[in-house]
């Protein structure tokens, strides 16, 4: 059976791509965990703060959190041409550019978010639960400008 397992798989090239796809596995469950524990934690506080938690979470993923994740997508591609035709000033140009762009949306998406309440009350949302989600998002606003620059 040991010998059928080194015919298909190369263990030492797994164990390299394990070791390094290890860092971004562990940030982004990190990442989640900052959503999980919030919610849970709101989740302590009453059924209208955990329901609200939760919609300021979905609000936030969908407006913003992957706005900017489809900008940085952009920078991704860019740098892997910059480098790969060994245009290395390019890849600094392309990083000033997108950290100016991010800044620039995340100041948007922060004036969106500014007016959760009002915006989810429009989109029919129990206005106890909408209230406590502007709340919420509001202390997500520095938030976006970290992962807008991440």
């Amino acid at each position: 059976m040991g010998c059928f397992w080194k015919r298909v798989m190369d263990l030492g090239e797994a164990k390299d791509q394990i070791l390094f796809a290890l860092p971004m596995v562990l940030s982004n469950v990190f990442y989640y965990l900052i959503t999980m524990v919030s919610v849970m934690f709101a989740g302590h506080l009453g059924e209208v703060e955990l329901a609200a938690s939760t919609l300021a979470n979905s609000w936030a993923t969908v407006t913003g959190f992957a706005f900017m994740t489809g900008l940085s997508g952009a920078l991704e591609t860019l740098c892997g041409q910059g480098f790969g035709a060994r245009m290395y000033k390019m890849l600094g140009i392309y990083l000033q550019a997108s950290c100016i762009i991010s800044f620039f949306f995340s100041i948007i998406i922060s004036i969106l978010w500014f007016f959760t309440e009002p915006i989810l009350v429009l989109l029919h949302r129990d206005p106890e639960i909408s209230r406590a989600a502007a709340v919420y998002i509001k202390y997500l606003i520095p938030g976006l400008f970290a992962y807008g620059f991440l």
